[in-house]
């Protein structure tokens, strides 16, 4: 008798029987991105959504920097796209972008000291990464154009030291 009052109930009101939570909503992720600003780096704030591995926000991170300021010079090529972000056994994070990244790096010291200093500011402003390291296509790069050596992990102090390059 109770099954065939189960049965009744159910087919009488079946969306009471699948109702579901609405989906949880994660906060935004509330960013600091490094641009150009008369030869130095400024950050800027910006939100995004955020993703469910820290893999999604650092590429949502990435994505957001090669699209540029609105008041501030760009640090990446337009074309450059983060393809592949991996985090080794020591946490270090490898960011592996498209060829575009070198193919339309407009070159120079000051831009390249500019641009290896605002990646690896913006990746220690928004994430706990000991180290991190560029890579073109998965592969690891000598140099972005001939004069600043990222064939290893750049680690925070390393980061710290470069961004004061340009200035000393």
């Amino acid at each position: 008798m109770k099954r065939i009052m189960f049965a009744t109930i159910f087919l009488m009101f079946p969306c009471m029987a699948f109702a579901q939570e609405p989906p949880v909503q994660s906060p935004p992720l509330a960013v600091t991105l490094f641009f150009e600003e008369n030869g130095d780096l400024k950050g800027e704030t910006a939100s995004l959504p955020s993703g469910t591995f820290v893999e999604d926000n650092v590429k949502a991170v990435f994505d957001r920097l090669a699209e540029g300021s609105q008041t501030l010079g760009a640090v990446l090529p337009k074309t450059a796209k983060l393809e592949t972000v991996l985090i080794g056994e020591d946490k270090t994070v490898y960011l592996s972008f498209n060829e575009a990244f070198l193919a339309d790096f407009p070159g120079g010291i000051t831009q390249e000291i500019l641009t290896a200093s605002a990646i690896c500011q913006t990746v220690f402003a928004n994430f706990d990464f000991p180290a991190m390291q560029l890579l073109v296509k998965g592969k690891e790069l000598k140099t972005l154009a001939g004069h600043v050596d990222v064939e290893s992990p750049i680690n925070r102090a390393q980061c710290g030291t470069l961004a004061k390059y340009k200035r000393e």
